[in-house]
């Protein structure tokens, strides 16, 4: 049964504040790691659609997500991975 729920954009305040140490050095590297993370949320269905010339990649898929008790006060994840 599909659910009728869907995940919104981050307001940019709160985008602002995500940081990474991750170097990005392939577009490749980036759509392996976006298939890994929707895999690991679950997901059957995984559309990913690559934009070569603006070097864009947007993935949606059927996923659960990161369950909101997984973020810290700060609104980094809770736990290192």
């Amino acid at each position: 049964m599909a659910s009728t729920a869907s995940i919104l954009p981050l307001p940019p305040e709160v985008a602002a504040q995500i940081n990474s140490s991750t170097t990005i050095t392939s577009l490749s590297i980036v759509v392996l790691g976006l298939l890994a993370n929707s895999l690991d949320a679950g997901a059957r269905r995984v559309e990913i659609n690559v934009d070569l010339r603006r070097g864009a990649v947007s993935v949606e898929d059927d996923g659960n997500g990161i369950p909101p008790k997984e973020f810290g006060e700060n609104g980094g994840l809770g736990k290192p991975y």
